[in-house]
């Protein structure tokens, strides 16, 4: 007879340890050293070279947007100045110092959200903390995430720490608004700024990190993946998470735009094409089509921008400067619906295009508003440039008009104080 166990509502050790023993890629694989850290060289290099050269400061200020290493590079720095057998500017991960705040346990090292502790009052704890001489390490370290949440009298309190720090004290603010700080708090800081990274840069991350995972994935599925992140590592990881539970060990693009559900850019490539040749029946097909997938409209105006601002680049000689490398079968479908239309028009559409975006997000009638938007796209659109204009207007001077023509064909010219033209 079997008999089912009794579930007392505890997790047992096995289960525990099964709960315990998944990370999510992108803390599995979070940088463990400076050469680990993806797109941010610069940043990198002047880190290191000032560890080297002992020339610490007592405020760091990190900005960027979310995902690029800012907290990374943040741990990175208290591990090295914290580390025991340091080498070459890079921290050991083996000694107590290292595995200590790589877990979180240091007395020393302490990390803040600044977006929960925005009050006066935990300022002014730090401020008095920082004060006291380290436990265990060379510094006392102070890491506030999102600080540009904290308060004003939060910036206020922390000024005269900042302006005289104590020679073991050293404070590192990570941030994805820099404007909201105070001018006071930003001069005291050494100010670094984290660059979005490259989608080949994404990509190659990412690649190596499914080699090393023992997943194989096509090179389209991960130029997707790298693509949709936009710029940030962390979004391509938590995407290629999802994307593997999913699918399994073995992806493909499909798979990809099954769980992110991005639209395909061949769906815009033919919108757009519609719009060049003036076919409306087809874009507004192709629109209700994607309507009745499901997609959000946002995502299908932003490709439209996307295409039509790579095309007034290609149109304009500057194919060099469209940022992130594009694969070679879009280069292609480019460069041919670019040549069904001229400079003007591609700029004018573009423009149309950008204001369809604005349009959808305000409408209460999204899709509505981006099919109207479609067929006014679809019509020719007036591409006279403005020397065309000028050169008009310029014309029309000189040509006389059907008044000034009647008045010399006329035998009495007209004078301002005889309006008849007849003799007295």
């Amino acid at each position: 007879m079997c008999v089912p166990r009794a579930t007392t509502g505890r997790l047992n050790e096995g289960d525990l340890k099964l709960l315990s023993s998944y990370q999510v890629l992108a803390r599995k694989w979070r940088p463990a050293t400076f050469s680990d850290v993806k797109g941010q060289d610069h940043i990198i290099k002047t880190i290191k070279n000032s560890i080297l050269n002992n020339r610490i400061a007592s405020a760091y200020l990190f900005s960027g947007t979310r995902g690029v290493g800012k907290t990374s590079v943040a741990r990175l720095l208290a591990k090295a100045l914290c580390c025991q057998n340091l080498k070459d500017a890079e921290p050991c991960n083996q000694c107590r110092s290292c595995i200590e705040i790589s877990k979180s346990a240091s007395i020393d090292v302490q990390e803040i959200d600044g977006a929960s502790n925005t009050g006066v009052d935990s300022v002014r704890e730090i401020r008095e903390n920082i004060m006291y001489q380290p436990v265990s390490e060379k510094y006392r370290i102070y890491i506030i995430d999102e600080v540009h949440m904290l308060s004003t009298s939060a910036f206020n309190a922390l000024l005269k720490t900042l302006e005289e720090p104590p020679a073991h004290g050293v404070f590192i603010f990570a941030t994805t608004e820099p404007a909201k700080i105070p001018q006071t708090i930003i001069s005291r800081c050494q100010s670094f700024d984290f660059k979005k990274l490259t989608v080949e840069a994404i990509k190659d991350t990412i690649k190596d990190i499914t080699t090393k995972e023992g997943i194989t994935a096509t090179d389209d599925a991960l130029y997707t993946i790298a693509r949709e992140a936009r710029g940030s590592l962390r979004d391509s990881l938590s995407a290629l998470d999802q994307v593997i539970s999913y699918s399994g060990n073995n992806f493909t693009k499909d798979d990809v735009k099954a769980v992110l559900g991005f639209v395909d850019k061949t769906v815009i490539f033919e919108i757009a094409k519609s719009i060049i040749t003036n076919d409306p029946r087809t874009a507004l097909s192709l629109n209700k089509k994607l309507f009745d997938e499901g997609y959000d409209v946002k995502k299908v105006v932003d490709g439209l921008v996307e295409v039509f601002k790579n095309l007034v680049f290609m149109k304009n000689g500057l194919e060099d400067l469209l940022g992130d490398a594009l694969p070679d079968h879009e280069v292609n479908e480019l460069k041919q619906m670019s040549q069904n239309a001229s400079p003007a028009d591609v700029e004018q559409w573009f423009y149309m295009a950008h204001n369809a975006a604005e349009e959808t997000v305000r409408s209460s009638y999204s899709w509505t508003m981006l099919d109207v938007c479609l067929l006014s796209m679809c019509a020719k659109p007036n591409n006279d440039s403005i020397s065309d204009l000028i050169s008009k207007l310029n014309s029309c001077e000189k040509e006389p008009s059907k008044e000034q023509t009647a008045e010399k064909k006329s035998p009495h010219p007209q004078y301002p104080n005889n309006q008849s033209g007849m003799k007295y």
